[in-house]
C-alpha cells in the first residue's frame, strides 16, 4: 500500500525534469534512487534545485559501453581525443560521481576502480550480486537430458540470453562462433531470447540467417529457444 508508481512523459530534458520536480514536491521524496546515467542526470538537477539526496546506482561504465557499442560502429576507430560523444559522456560520469550521495557498486573491484579513478567521491557502497544456488546451480543431470534431447554431446554452444537489444553486437558474436569452427571446434550459438517476428530485421531470424550466410556457417549452428522464464536457467 506504500508503493506508488508514477509514469513521466518522455519528452525533451527540460519538460521531463519538470514532471519529475513535480512529482518528487507533491510527493514529499527523501530520497531519490537512480538505476545508471540518464536517470541520476535528472535526480543530480533535483537535487541542485530541492535538495533532495540521491543514490547513483552505476551498474557499469556506460560510456565505455557506448563507445563499445556505437550504432555507427566507429567505437574501436576513433581515438578518445577525437570521440566528443565519449568524451561527453565521461564528463557526466564524473558529475554524477561527485554529486551523488552514495554511489553503488557491484563488488570491491569496481569500488577499488572507482576509488583510484574518481577523486572526488562522497561515498561508495558495495552491494553485491547475490544468486540462490539451489534453483541456479549447475545440474549436471539438466544438462545431460538438454543435451541428448538436442544432440548437444561434444559440441561448444555459445549462450546468449537476454532482449535483442540494438545496442548489442550480434555480428562479433557471429564471428567469435566462426573463429571456434575454423579452429575445428564443433560449436554452435544458442540465443534464449524473444523474437517478435514484426520486430526489426536486425532482431529476428532473417538477420542472423544473413549473418551466418556472410561468415559462410551452417545454419544448423544457430539455435534460437524461447523457453519459458522457469526454464532458462535449465539450459544455462
Amino acid at each position: 500500500n506504500n508503493i506508488k508508481l508514477a509514469v513521466a512523459k518522455i519528452g525533451d530534458f527540460n519538460s521531463t525534469l519538470k514532471q519529475l520536480s513535480g512529482f518528487v514536491v507533491e510527493e514529499d521524496i527523501k530520497l531519490i534512487h537512480c538505476r545508471s546515467y540518464i536517470s541520476s542526470q535528472y535526480a543530480m538537477e533535483i537535487k541542485s534545485k530541492f535538495g533532495i539526496p540521491f543514490i547513483f546506482d552505476m551498474r557499469g561504465l556506460m560510456p565505455e559501453e557506448q563507445k563499445l557499442f556505437r550504432d555507427d560502429k566507429r567505437g574501436f576507430e576513433l581515438p578518445i581525443r577525437e570521440d566528443l560523444k565519449y568524451q561527453k559522456h565521461k564528463i557526466l560520469e564524473k558529475k554524477l560521481l561527485e554529486n551523488a550521495n552514495s554511489t553503488i557498486a557491484l563488488n570491491n573491484h569496481f569500488k577499488n576502480y572507482l576509488t583510484e579513478n574518481f577523486a572526488n567521491i562522497k561515498r561508495i557502497d558495495v552491494i553485491n550480486n547475490f544468486v540462490n544456488l539451489n534453483k541456479f546451480g549447475f545440474n549436471p543431470e539438466i544438462r545431460n537430458k538438454i543435451r541428448n534431447k538436442m544432440n548437444w554431446e561434444n559440441k561448444t554452444v555459445i549462450v546468449f540470453s537476454g532482449s535483442m537489444s540494438p545496442w548489442y553486437d550480434f555480428s562479433l558474436l557471429v564471428s567469435w562462433l566462426k573463429q571456434l569452427v575454423e579452429s575445428g571446434i564443433d560449436a554452435i550459438l544458442l540465443l534464449l531470447t524473444y523474437i517478435d517476428k514484426s520486430s526489426n530485421i536486425k532482431h529476428n531470424e532473417e538477420y542472423f540467417s544473413y549473418l551466418f550466410k556472410k561468415n559462410k556457417l551452417e545454419e544448423e549452428r544457430l539455435v534460437l529457444l524461447n523457453p519459458k522464464t522457469d526454464k532458462i536457467n535449465d539450459f544455462l
